[in-house]
């Protein structure tokens, strides 16, 4: 894989502050318009600007040093990564979303998801990282970490109820269980989004961590699916059903994997036996074997 010229030029610029804080949030303190690294407290950036400081040994760079330096990318995945992402940075959003007010209470966010086959620790996380929470209609909100989108599902027996709220019509919520991420899977919801993570750790697939795992809140969601594959090689991971099929023919340049049931919660709670998940090109299935 290659880049070009232009692609390093836009990488060199990009705003280092909200690409990190959309891929890394777990990494970075924010203070005002600026970011510190935990690790590294002297590491320093600031919003809108393309590159960084180390007050401790007054190291510089721009956008592309700090990621091959600091945040361990190669090269040509840094250029990719921050070239794709510098138009959405300098878009201001189109309208501030409205999150359902924070209970102080998770309860029932932990019982409605438990059932659901979500384990103890991945709840555990999602909530410490603020990426979920209960409000006070005991209902799920899963939150984006940079607070632009919002996927809200009802806990009560009997009585469903879906409901979302983004900034702009390509935000998504997602999960990114490592540190340095290299791929991204494109899902119908935060739970399915989740359910395929679980599905895959208990597989032991190899790449599990280094992928992010999206909610996008409906397959009629393209602009979502164009702003992901901008950023990550991305894989089409919708439901297996009509409207599944429709996203995967609308994207058929990326690969696909499909549900064994109707999405991943599905797949999830029935967990007979193990999957086994490998990665072909585009246009070709996932492989799901005993």
């Amino acid at each position: 894989m290659s880049v070009t010229k232009e692609e390093i030029r836009a990488a060199r610029t990009a705003d280092l502050y909200d690409f990190l804080l959309r891929l890394h949030p777990g990494e970075f303190k924010r203070e005002g318009h600026w970011l510190r690294m935990k690790d590294c407290p002297a590491i320093c950036l600031k919003q809108g600007c393309g590159g960084y400081k180390d007050y401790a040994t007054l190291e510089t760079g721009n956008s592309i040093d700090f990621l091959v330096r600091h945040m361990k990318y190669d090269f040509v995945t840094a250029v990719n990564c921050l070239a794709h992402s510098s138009s959405r940075s300098r878009e201001p959003p189109s309208r501030r979303v409205s999150f359902p007010e924070k209970a102080f209470d998770t309860r029932a966010v932990r019982s409605y998801l438990k059932a659901r086959g979500f384990t103890e620790s991945v709840l555990d996380r999602l909530i410490a990282e603020g990426l979920l929470y209960q409000d006070i209609r005991e209902n799920v909100v899963f939150r984006s970490s940079v607070g632009d989108f919002f996927e809200l599902r009802g806990t009560r027996p009997g009585k469903p109820f879906h409901q979302c709220g983004r900034e702009a019509p390509d935000c998504f919520w997602f999960f990114s269980p490592g540190s340095h991420p290299t791929q991204a899977f494109i899902c119908e919801s935060a739970i399915d989004a989740v359910s395929l993570y679980l599905l895959r750790l208990d597989a032991g697939d190899d790449d599990e961590v280094s992928s992010i795992y999206c909610g996008i809140a409906g397959v009629a969601n393209q602009k979502a699916i164009e702003r992901i594959q901008r950023r990550l090689p991305a894989v089409i991971a919708v439901d297996h059903d009509k409207a599944g099929q429709q996203c995967r023919e609308r994207n058929a340049h990326l690969p696909f994997l499909i549900p064994r049931n109707k999405d991943w919660n599905e797949d999830l709670l029935e967990a007979t036996h193990p999957v086994c998940i490998s990665c072909v090109e585009g246009g070709d299935e996932y492989a799901a074997a005993d």
